[in-house]
């Protein structure tokens, strides 16, 4: 079903008309509240082709264990990089909603696996900030839109799914904002 809505803004001199319909909205109220706050979880888990809201919270652990040991600093950057990759997949489920995508689509963590590792890579390679929080949030939100019109190029004139290509390109262009970002030295 289609939900239909029409809203006007008037002045003394026009009608604007804003959308007539939203393609999936009514589908979107069927969906549950657990759902819709497990689909970050869904997300991070489907960077290993899992639909489960429990690895992706074996994932985050995974990723904030993995990122220096346990000293107090390793322990603090690894929180951001866990989080970062948490904060992309619900970005990504929420551009992806406001995309008008398909809300089992969004739930099962379709839309969050490339934003979450966007974000990722951004949170790893850049020394942690209030901009790079930025960047790692406009990565997130452009992965997805990217995610959306590759899924839909690809599938209509090859029949093949897009996967992390929005990911690479995405994150290609992060790593070109080094001069403008101070990055980690890397050994």
């Amino acid at each position: 079903p289609v939900l239909a809505v029409t809203r006007s803004l008037s002045n003394a001199t026009n009608t604007v008309a804003l959308p007539e319909t939203v393609e999936g909205a009514a589908r979107v109220a069927d969906v549950s509240y657990v759902d819709w706050a497990l689909s970050p979880l869904s997300g991070v888990s489907q960077i290993l082709i899992v639909d489960s809201p429990l690895c992706g919270v074996a994932v985050l652990g995974a990723i904030a264990a993995g990122h220096g040991g346990f000293s107090l600093k390793a322990l603090k950057t690894g929180g951001i990089a866990a989080g970062s990759a948490l904060v992309g997949s619900a970005i990504g489920a929420c551009v992806a909603c406001l995309l008008g995508q398909s809300p089992d689509t969004i739930v099962s963590g379709l839309h969050g696996y490339n934003p979450a590792l966007a974000a990722l890579a951004v949170a790893t390679f850049y020394k942690h900030n209030w901009a790079v929080a930025g960047l790692a949030v406009g990565s997130a939100a452009a992965t997805t839109v990217a995610s959306v019109g590759i899924s839909s190029a690809l599938a209509s004139s090859l029949g093949i799914p897009a996967c992390s290509l929005p990911f690479c390109i995405v994150a290609s262009i992060c790593m070109r904002a080094s001069p403008f970002v101070p990055m980690w030295k890397l050994k």
